[in-house]
């Protein structure tokens, strides 16, 4: 058939290959395996689709049983007790890890086990160090640089400290 890539299917016929040549290009219709150390494609590759803007573009789900690596030193994957992890191009013990289980999850820094927040609910509990709201360098278990609206009672069991110039007010004063 017209521009089709013949293929011997016995040693005295020959018929249509899955390639096809046309004006843009070659298709293949069926199945397409490549094999070797080394295959190359110039261009953008698309897989489900015929326009691809990237690369790679993929219009489905992807599966992997390894590693997606970003650039040259990230790596993201999953492990049988996380849902998310990522690494340093050597899968040291650093990065994050995302990980779930009924009724919660949790977020914690791999070279840090001991601190993570555990998504429980309803609670959000945070494990080791300090919280900053508006700091990055928090000096109490939570430091807060701004002000503090409550709608609920606040309740200190070790007692209230006010700097020599702060002040407490009581009631409905603003």
């Amino acid at each position: 058939t017209a521009n089709y890539i013949p293929i011997w299917s016995d040693s005295e016929t020959l018929g249509n290959s899955i390639l096809r040549e046309h004006s843009s290009g070659l298709s293949a219709f069926g199945g397409l395996s490549a094999s070797g150390a080394n295959n190359y494609f110039a261009g953008n590759v698309g897989i489900g689709t015929t326009s691809p803007s990237q690369k790679l573009e993929v219009d489905g789900a992807i599966k992997s049983s390894q590693y997606l690596y970003l650039g040259s030193d990230v790596s993201l994957y999953r492990d049988g007790s996380s849902i998310l992890r990522t690494d340093d191009a050597f899968h040291a013990n650093g990065g994050i890890s995302l990980g779930g289980a009924s009724g919660g999850g949790y977020i914690y820094n791999r070279s840090e086990t001991d601190s993570y927040i555990k998504f429980d609910d309803p609670d959000i509990v945070m494990m080791g160090g300090d919280v900053g709201i508006g700091t990055t360098a928090p000096a109490e278990k939570l430091t807060v640089a701004g002000n503090i609206s409550a709608l609920g009672a606040l309740s200190a069991t070790g007692g209230v400290s006010v700097p020599d110039n702060g002040k407490i007010t009581s009631g409905n004063h603003k």
